[in-house]
């Protein structure tokens, strides 16, 4: 009966039918209704055929990478027989500026950092930057002086981001560290007695304005009070996209 070839397909759905099963569907679907997991019985058109299967974490790579053109809310293929939870989210794929913050208090330390973005042009050139609570970069800046600089980075760089990104300044001597690894360091007008990276593409000079707690995250409001050039070539920006395909990511 009907009502027998549509609870037969439920249970298809629940088993996680992916790949050659998928065929099975007919061109119809189950959906994936709320992030308990549970199938609905609400259907639509599938065109895929099980052909945009999604990349579990850690696994290779699956041969067709688009996605399809009938997925859930989620973005989870609508045959791939996978979970929210087990693809990787989409923000994690995208690439953006790598940047590094120098912050200065009863010691000078610099960080990595991507949660930052530019928010604002007018009256002032306003930046967002969110900093790790309990860090030194954090101290310095949200608990401190209230002034850093935003380096940009480049891909001469690549080789600092375990040190400035998984180190804590409280237990190594970051700037030290910097210099023995064979980088140098100076300082721009705009930041005064902070010291920097050379080689940079630029620096800009941010004052907190305000805070704001985000989770394991406090966001920074800043005005920008100043910014230079440095060496660094612009087609040579650090991108979390390159630390990705190097295997730094």
């Amino acid at each position: 009966s009907q009502g027998a070839r549509r609870r037969a397909r439920m249970h298809a759905g629940q088993a996680g039918v992916s790949s050659g099963a998928a065929a099975a569907c007919r061109g119809r679907t189950l959906l994936n209704h709320g992030r308990s997991g549970k199938l609905g019985t609400s259907r639509q058109a599938c065109t895929c055929s099980g052909a945009c299967l999604r990349t579990r974490r850690g696994s290779q790579s699956s041969p067709d990478r688009r996605g399809c053109s009938t997925r859930n809310g989620f973005g989870v293929c609508c045959n791939s027989g996978l979970t929210e939870t087990e693809l990787t989210p989409p923000w994690k794929n995208l690439s953006c500026t790598v940047y590094s913050f120098a912050t200065l208090g009863d010691t000078a330390s610099m960080n990595i950092t991507t949660y930052t973005t530019p928010v604002s042009i007018s009256p002032d050139k306003r930046y967002m930057v969110a900093l790790f609570k309990n860090t030194m970069s954090h101290e310095n800046f949200i608990q401190g002086s209230g002034h850093g600089v935003l380096q940009i980075l480049t891909k001469e760089h690549q080789d600092l981001v375990a040190l400035l990104g998984k180190q804590s300044g409280y237990d190594v001597d970051k700037l030290k560290e910097i210099e023995a690894s064979g980088h140098s360091l100076t300082r721009v007008r705009e930041g005064g007695a902070i010291p920097v990276l050379q080689g940079c593409v630029g620096y800009i000079s941010l004052r907190m304005e305000n805070f704001y707690s985000a989770g394991d995250h406090d966001v920074a409001i800043c005005v920008v009070d100043g910014y230079s050039y440095g060496t660094g070539a612009d087609d040579q920006v650090l991108t979390t996209g390159y630390l990705r395909s190097k295997g730094l990511l």
